[in-house]
């Protein structure tokens, strides 16, 4: 073998262990930033098209629908006040939603009710702690729930019977 080709051969050697050091460093790197618990949840990204939004603006509500219909099937009454006027679902603690001026809902979040967490409109709801959909009673005392974000025109509610 040749002296040079030696030397090119330790060059290359050490070329090749350093950038190996190097991307195992920036990839080390990188799962302690994305694991870091500090940092804020990521948020749900939006679907891509106004039909879908919609259809799961309709699947939340039935969602919805269920839970309370089964709540009042196994209690009788909601624990909370539902307004006359359509008003924002929270989605936070009771504190929150007093804060927020929403409804609180999350006596639902149970398994004997079926919901694992409350739904969120696919575009999110206005403020920090509201669902983007909204409850109230109406005059008969049946308990409508809707999307007031729908798109392309779509109305999108439901009534409890």
């Amino acid at each position: 073998m040749k002296p040079w080709e030696d030397v090119k051969r330790r060059r290359l050697r050490r070329r090749l262990i350093g950038y190996s050091i190097g991307t195992i460093a920036v990839t080390i790197g990188l799962i302690l930033l994305l694991s870091n618990p500090a940092k804020p949840p990521v948020t749900k990204p939006v679907s891509s098209t106004p039909a879908t939004r919609n259809a799961e603006r309709t699947a939340a509500l039935a969602s919805l629908s269920q839970a309370v219909s089964t709540y009042l099937k196994d209690h009788q009454s909601l624990p909370v006040a539902i307004p006359k006027t359509p008003t924002q679902i929270c989605t936070a603690s009771s504190v929150d939603c007093r804060k927020a001026k929403t409804v609180d809902l999350n006596f639902l979040v149970n398994p004997d009710v079926g919901l694992q967490s409350l739904p969120s409109d696919p575009v999110g709801g206005q403020g920090m702690t509201a669902s983007g959909y909204t409850i109230m009673q109406d005059v008969q005392g049946r308990l409508e729930l809707a999307a007031p974000r729908a798109e392309d025109g779509a109305t999108i509610n439901l009534r409890t019977k």
